[in-house]
């Protein structure tokens, strides 16, 4: 089993690993280093055994950026994969936009944290889906595996994003 390694430096002392890959895009020090063999599906740089996970459905931690802090926030949720489409939809609520969502919508970059067969921190861009035909497909997906049948009130309350895994810089 190999690792998928983000490694960074110090731009920020005492912060989290999180909290130091996150600030790759703020802090013109901080490098990503990927462990990459070969080229598969979702990235050409990712490593083989940590494409295959991804693109297994399963339960990850996704780390976003807070809106008004700018510090991580790393929440776990279940990762969906679709055709090769990775997505991350929930229960619908009427009440409340999730503080994730919101978060993805200032700042996109995030990190998927596999933990399930393959321990990886994988870098990506989360894409904030709301157009209810672009929806459908997804969450009709995620009904068939939760077995629920109220795949309308789904598409009206429930988060999705489409997650784009980041491709590893050259050099």
């Amino acid at each position: 089993m190999s690792t998928f390694s983000v490694l960074t430096s110090r731009c920020h002392h005492g912060a989290s690993r999180a909290a130091r890959v996150f600030a790759d895009s703020r802090c013109h020090a901080a490098r990503i280093h990927w462990n990459a063999r070969s080229g598969e599906i979702a990235s050409p740089r990712v490593n083989n055994d940590v494409n295959e996970a991804l693109h297994r459905s399963q339960l990850i931690d996704l780390t976003t950026t807070g809106r008004r802090t700018g510090l991580p926030r790393r929440i776990e949720i279940f990762l969906h994969d679709e055709d090769g489409v990775l997505f991350i939809t929930g229960m619908p609520r009427r009440d409340r936009t999730r503080d994730w969502i919101r978060n993805i919508t200032a700042d996109p970059h995030v990190i998927v944290h596999l933990k399930q067969g393959i321990t990886a921190d994988v870098p990506a861009t989360a894409r904030v889906i709301t157009d209810p035909r672009e929806a459908r497909p997804l969450i009709e997906a995620a009904a068939r595996r939760w077995r629920r049948d109220d795949v309308d009130e789904m598409i009206a309350y429930s988060p999705l994003i489409v997650l784009t895994v980041a491709d590893a810089p050259a050099g």
